[in-house]
């Protein structure tokens, strides 16, 4: 999905910083599961004989019963769901190598946010999940950056776990884990 964000850093000496922000998550998630389903075919009529008690080599009356064949199929069931979350990051940086105009670094990042989800689709009637509306990451950015008067750009890898996730069924347990990547731009005031 897509992703933007603005943060203020500040630096408390050469090495480490903390930032914060705001930004805006836009993504689908496409949630499945495969259930067995188990049922019965009709596979004909079973002749049933009735004997007479008297004389049990001779048969008074027949009867027809029905006869049903257990089967059982794999059914996919999916769901597509819309989430559009605004955040407020929380980032500790740590800057670990330093050559020139290269820094290298990596952040913790918190995201703190507030979660719009919609449900899209729903095939095979895949029960609604409860869909939360704050939700809580953990987030590991290792990160590059060139620096060139009072700017920078760099890029990123984002490496997340959902600590509160977004949705929740009663019979299926999710946590969602990501990578993903970024370019950025830094200004100096």
């Amino acid at each position: 999905g897509f992703s933007s964000s603005v943060e203020v850093n500040y630096s408390l000496n050469n090495r480490f910083g903390i930032s914060a922000g705001f930004d805006v998550n836009s993504r689908m998630d496409n949630f499945y599961r495969v259930d067995q389903v188990n049922d019965s075919v009709f596979s004909g009529l079973v002749p049933q004989y009735v004997y007479d008690p008297q004389n049990t080599d001779s048969i008074i009356d027949t009867l027809y019963v029905e006869e049903y064949t257990a089967i059982s199929n794999d059914v996919e069931r999916s769901q597509m769901i819309r989430h559009t979350s605004f955040a407020i990051p929380l980032a500790f940086h740590w800057e670990f190598y330093t050559k020139g105009n290269w820094d290298y670094s990596l952040a913790t990042v918190v995201r703190l946010s507030y979660v719009n989800s919609k449900l899209v689709s729903n095939e095979h009637n895949l029960e609604i999940p409860e869909m939360k509306k704050f939700s809580t990451r953990l987030s590991l950015r290792p990160q590059v950056q060139y620096s060139f008067d009072k700017m920078a750009i760099g890029a990123y890898v984002n490496l997340g776990y959902d600590l509160i996730p977004t949705v929740s069924w009663t019979n299926i347990q999710r946590n969602r884990i990501d990578a993903g990547g970024g370019l950025f731009l830094r200004i100096k005031f």
